[in-house]
């Protein structure tokens, strides 16, 4: 089991690390901040974590937090007076986003517009090379 264990640990930090990538490359196509939060609500012992820098928020929740809360909370703290969205499909998440007048995408539109800025700094990328 412990084999089993570290493997699915390896990966999950593998599509974490893609992931952070990703919205990386979004980032600095789109140039809007981005705060990616990671649920720990089941890691025993989890302090939560903060990380900032030029490219990226992440945040990982502490012990007996979900990600859902850590989002409500922090939307409610940005407030109306900030150009505000939240990707989630999450319905009660979506109807909180809603009552603060923040802006609300589905995961999936979000994946796809990902998608179509990673294939347009593809298309970059291939223009520069030629």
């Amino acid at each position: 089991w412990d084999e089993l264990r570290a493997l699915a640990d390896k990966s999950i930090d593998l599509a974490r690390a893609r992931l952070i990538d990703m919205l990386i490359n979004y980032r600095g196509y789109t140039r809007s901040e981005v705060v990616l939060v990671f649920d720990a609500y089941q890691i025993p012992g989890g302090q939560g974590a903060k990380y900032n820098d030029a490219k990226l928020h992440i945040a990982y929740t502490k012990e007996g937090e979900t990600a859902d809360m850590y989002i409500e909370r922090l939307v409610a703290d940005i407030g109306k007076n900030e150009s505000v969205r939240v990707v989630t499909s999450d319905a009660l998440i979506r109807l909180s986003a809603l009552r603060t007048g923040v802006r609300r995408t589905s995961s999936r539109e979000f994946e796809a517009e990902v998608a179509w800025v990673l294939e347009q700094i593809g298309e970059i990328v291939k223009k520069t090379q030629e």
